[in-house]
């Protein structure tokens, strides 16, 4: 008995944890889509990317970044692969017991 709620709970924790990944995948697109003045004719102005700003702040001004360093650095990384990477990273500390109770076996 004990096992079986032990799975199911565990279930509903994967479900869970798949949908706030692709809450934060789908606010992801939002912001790139509201950023891309292109698609803006005739619409109101998207929101002010505060990333951006910060981003262009510390590669350009603190590191002395070129604007063809950064572009190589944006190509390297991107959104899927940062999401991808992270649920890999999370199912693996789950995995290997490294959250105390938050083991896959128990």
């Amino acid at each position: 008995q004990n096992t079986s709620n032990r799975g199911k709970l565990k279930a509903v924790y994967a479900a869970l944890f798949m949908i706030v990944v692709l809450i934060i995948d789908n606010f992801f697109v939002w912001v790139v889509s509201a950023t891309y003045t292109a698609s803006h004719q005739g619409s109101p102005a998207p929101l002010q990317d505060n990333g951006r700003i910060v981003q262009q702040y510390i590669l350009e001004g603190l590191l002395g970044l070129v604007k063809r360093q950064i572009v190589e650095i944006r190509a390297i990384l991107n959104v899927q692969w940062i999401v991808v990477a992270a649920t890999g990273l999370s199912l693996v500390v789950l995995e290997l017991g490294m959250v105390k109770g938050r083991s896959f076996h128990g």
